[in-house]
């Protein structure tokens, strides 16, 4: 049963009011500074609207996201032509404007830097740039002893996963995935949190484990992310997972509402930083003190 929490993690926490009701931080006995959380797993979305301004309104997200796939489409299909055009010119021993294939279109998180400048400078940068360093942030400031695994994924058939146990060995690992990556593709929450589950026990109390899902979007890999977080709360009662959401789809708060967690929309840099530290030191259950 979770109980009281200590002045400073409450201020922490109030300062991003979770979207629903949730657990309480760690322990009354236990400043914040010496929260241990259990074995953890972030599970970070890579996909493609991770490139979008952080606080631009849904009506203009709506429009840029339906211009960068009108254009994708029709640079695609142009390019089509040009290489069944350069196929033909082979064949019949002619010359072709082109002979290699065309460069593919622009990842977006170059796109909307070039073409929607003023909207960064007005709705502040890109998801995955105030994201990213956080996630960061929180493989270094989580104990080298506590086992912390990452999956993050980019597309329905590109998930990555990394963990590193007890010994810290592997945290290098999970840096350079975090580091390496640059949105693109379609969101598979669903198989993600699966993966996700599969690296903690979580079956008792003695050995719970926390699953923090960052994602600005909604399932498009033909999963059940709800359906998925019941069946891992079932087998593994004591896993709780939190939800940090960028955009405004909600589909995902189902995944804490299933796993006895909370659900955070922080709108600003100083509240996405807030809310991904009360995930690292909120369960349902009494989380460790260091001494």
């Amino acid at each position: 049963v979770p109980q009281s929490s200590p002045t400073g993690a409450a201020e922490t926490i109030a300062k991003v009011k979770p979207v629903i009701d949730g657990p309480t931080a760690a322990t009354r006995y236990c400043p914040e500074e010496k929260i241990v959380a259990p074995p953890t797993v972030i599970v970070y979305d890579n996909s493609g609207s991770m490139a979008y301004p952080l606080n631009m309104p849904d009506s203009e997200l709506e429009a840029m996201n339906e211009r960068y796939h009108r254009q994708k489409t029709a640079y695609e299909q142009q390019a089509q032509v040009q290489a069944g055009m350069n196929q033909l010119a082979r064949m019949f021993g002619g010359k072709a404007g082109s002979t290699g294939p065309a460069p593919a279109f622009p990842a977006k998180t170059r796109w909307v830097a070039a073409n929607y400048p003023s909207k960064l400078r007005e709705y502040g940068p890109q998801r995955m740039d105030v994201a990213i360093p956080l996630v960061q942030r929180l493989i270094d400031e989580i104990p080298p002893e506590i086992p912390l695994g990452l999956v993050a994924f980019s597309d329905c058939d590109k998930i990555s996963g990394k963990f590193s146990g007890a010994d810290g060995t592997g945290r290098a690992g999970l840096t350079r995935l975090i580091a390496g990556l640059s949105p693109d593709g379609a969101t598979p929450i669903a198989a993600s949190l699966n993966r996700a589950g599969s690296m903690l026990d979580g079956t008792s109390e003695a050995n719970p484990g926390l699953i923090i899902l960052i994602t600005d979007g909604v399932e498009h890999c033909e999963g059940d992310p709800c359906a998925v977080a019941r069946a891992i709360k079932q087998a593994k009662p004591w896993l709780a997972a939190h939800v940090v959401k960028l955009g405004p789809e909600s589909s995902s708060t189902c995944v804490a509402q299933a796993m006895d967690g909370q659900v955070f929309q922080p709108r600003t840099l100083d509240q996405l930083a807030e809310s991904i530290n009360a995930a690292r030191i909120t369960a349902p259950f009494e989380l460790g003190c260091r001494q």
